[in-house]
């Protein structure tokens, strides 16, 4: 819990003191590369944690730091970046919080698709999806034409597959 926390006000304070274009790459890298400090300190840390009585406590085994390790990882890839993700992509919310700050706490139709990113608008979101897709060689554009590459059409399959697994629309 303690690594957790940690790790979520050390990406956060990352976050707003340096520019960071894929942040999710930058937090899964960071995630990753703390897995093994995560892994020293468990077992660094005294079974009872300095304080607790020894029916509190168990012998130290390998399941233990497994049962650790997925705690670990599930909250941050089913917490941190997930929460992240929702507030950097989250295409409803951000929906949500233009019309909060619009003037008159109201937006039509048109209104969501010009102020939609503070005032950006919904064609710069659908131009800043394409360039992202382009530099991660997911789409090419040919003849005014968007083309998936072989790597796009990969992941449509691998996707495609799990929508279709969880029965998804």
């Amino acid at each position: 819990m303690g690594f957790t926390v940690a790790y979520a006000i050390a990406i956060t304070l990352s976050f707003r003191t340096v520019e960071v274009r894929e942040r999710m790459l930058v937090m899964t890298t960071i995630f990753l590369l703390s897995v093994p400090l995560f892994i020293a300190g468990h077992l660094l840390t005294p079974l009872d944690l300095g304080f607790l009585s020894a029916s509190w406590t168990a012998e130290e085994s390998l399941v233990d730091l497994a049962f650790a390790l997925l705690v670990y990882s599930a909250g941050f890839f089913g917490g941190i970046l997930q929460l992240y993700n929702l507030a950097d992509r989250g295409f409803s919310l951000r929906i949500l919080i233009d019309i909060r700050e619009s003037p008159n706490g109201c937006l039509d139709a048109s209104g969501v698709v010009r102020s939609y990113s503070a005032g950006k608008g919904i064609g710069w979101m659908y131009k800043k999806r394409i360039d992202d897709m382009l530099t991660r060689g997911l789409i090419v554009i040919e003849k005014e034409q968007v083309v998936l590459t072989p790597r796009g059409h990969k992941l449509v399959g691998l996707f495609g597959s799990l929508r279709a697994y969880l029965r998804l629309p």
